[in-house]
């Protein structure tokens, strides 16, 4: 399970919905959004699709790198 660092309460996994809103609003296509994190287009489509869960950490990791959040806790 992941935590967050300022409170230590568990971070939840996004929904697909919640990804494929993000996504569009920094205007990445899916193999764009993939790319920043490493992963295919395949995986990406499957996180957007409901058929598998993205990683809490890596959602962070994806918000910070696509300039969604400010890269506060985390080094990259």
């Amino acid at each position: 399970m992941c935590y967050s660092i300022a409170s230590r309460a568990p971070m939840p996994s996004p929904s697909p919905t919640e990804i494929r809103i993000a996504r569009e609003a920094v205007r990445l296509s899916q193999t764009a959004a993939a790319a920043l994190i490493g992963r295919s287009l395949r995986v990406w489509q499957a996180y957007e699709a409901g058929t598998r869960g993205m990683d809490p950490v890596l959602w962070r990791v994806w918000r910070i790198r696509a300039g969604l959040d400010p890269a506060d806790a985390i080094l990259l």
